[in-house]
Formats: structure tokens, C-alpha cells, sequence
């Protein structure tokens, strides 16, 4: 599709903003990698976006809501 990172950076704001979401991943593919942003709301009880990238072994350092890059 020819998307650079740019034209997608706030697309998991948008998606974790629909009511009813509490929890959002966006994929894309980066050079033969697949790169996943997170973003959970502050009232979600049951795992933040911190602990769903704990379980997946990724960036465990992230204290805010920030792109798993």
C-alpha cells in the first residue's frame, strides 16, 4: 500500500477513542517486521498496555501509553 509510518502514527489514538474500546493494537509491517502499537484507556481494569507488552516480552520499561517500537 506504499503507507509510511508517518500516514499511520495516530491511527491507534483513534481506534482506542471509539467508544466501547479499551483496548487497541494497530499492526504494520516495517521491513519484513511486523511493529505493534498499544494504547489501553485509564479506566480499563483488567490489563493495561503495559502489561499486554510484559506478556509479549516487549519494552517492559514503558511507564505511559507509547508505541511498542
Amino acid at each position: 500500500m506504499n503507507i509510511s509510518k508517518g500516514d499511520s502514527d495516530g491511527i491507534v489514538n483513534v481506534i482506542r477513542d471509539i467508544e466501547g474500546v479499551e483496548l487497541a493494537i494497530f499492526l504494520r509491517e516495517d521491513k519484513g517486521n511486523t511493529k505493534a502499537s498499544v494504547r489501553s484507556k485509564n479506566s480499563i481494569e483488567y490489563i493495561s498496555s503495559r502489561e499486554f507488552a510484559n506478556i509479549y516480552g516487549r519494552r517492559s520499561d514503558i511507564k505511559d501509553l507509547e508505541d511498542l517500537e
